[in-house]
């Protein structure tokens, strides 16, 4: 998980010294996961080891959530210089939590 959030960023993986920092913002972002539903981000810390699919097993949301975190560590990380390229971004970040919570909001029947 580590090394593909460093390398969206544009860190050489073997680098380690933003390590610390970045396993910060992707355990805030798996954080928001746990509450926009996702149950097996509750309690879900990241280290230098976990792997996606220690966070979510095969699930199809993989790809969806990893651009999620992704996103929520660059905005803390390293935010763009430019206003509307924040925007943009938050944008994206607002789309996959709307849609994230569609996909895991439980369905309730009409008999309910």
């Amino acid at each position: 998980m580590l090394t593909t959030i460093k390398s969206l960023l544009g860190i050489q993986t073997a680098f380690t010294g933003f390590d610390v920092a970045i396993l910060s913002f992707i355990n805030s972002a798996i954080f928001s996961l746990s509450q926009l539903g996702l149950s097996a981000a509750t309690g879900f810390i990241a280290t230098s080891e976990t792997t996606w699919s220690d966070l979510i097993g095969e699930s199809d949301n993989l790809e969806i959530i990893k651009a999620y975190i992704y996103f929520k560590t660059k905005l803390a990380f390293d935010p763009p210089g430019v206003s509307f390229l924040v925007s943009a971004i938050e944008r994206q970040i607002q789309e996959y939590e709307d849609r994230l919570m569609i996909e895991l909001d439980p369905v309730i029947s009409e008999e309910d």
